[in-house]
């Protein structure tokens, strides 16, 4: 059984990997799953403001895609993406595959009591 990460503590987890190189699998909004090389704090290869939609307050998150390598080529599909967190399906770092689950409820709703 492959250990699991909480979607909330994703983002932490990502930043304490300082930049090193990762696997993700994310979901996109094609419904597609597309699985990458990507890191974070690239900066040689940046173009204009370097400003995003990645905010604190949103759960996206730019990543460097690495190029990908196919039989004796490398595909040339390196350049900056945008991932949306809630959609990361697993991430590998360190050799291990970690599956990133929804967070835990915190709150107990008994939904047995109705209100008359």
């Amino acid at each position: 059984m492959q250990p699991a990460i909480s979607r909330s503590k994703l983002l932490s987890i990502i930043a304490q990997l300082k930049g090193k190189i990762f696997n993700v699998c994310w979901t996109k909004k094609s419904g597609e799953l597309r699985c990458a090389n990507v890191r974070q704090h690239v900066k040689s290869k940046k173009i204009g403001t370097g400003k995003g939609i990645a905010t604190n307050a949103n759960s996206y998150l730019t990543v460097y895609l690495m190029w990908n390598q196919q039989g004796d080529s490398f595909l040339a599909e390196s350049g900056y993406r945008v991932i949306n967190l809630d959609t990361v399906e697993y991430i590998t770092f360190g050799g291990t595959v970690y599956n990133v689950v929804p967070s835990a409820i915190t709150a107990f709703h008994d939904t047995t009591v109705t209100a008359a």
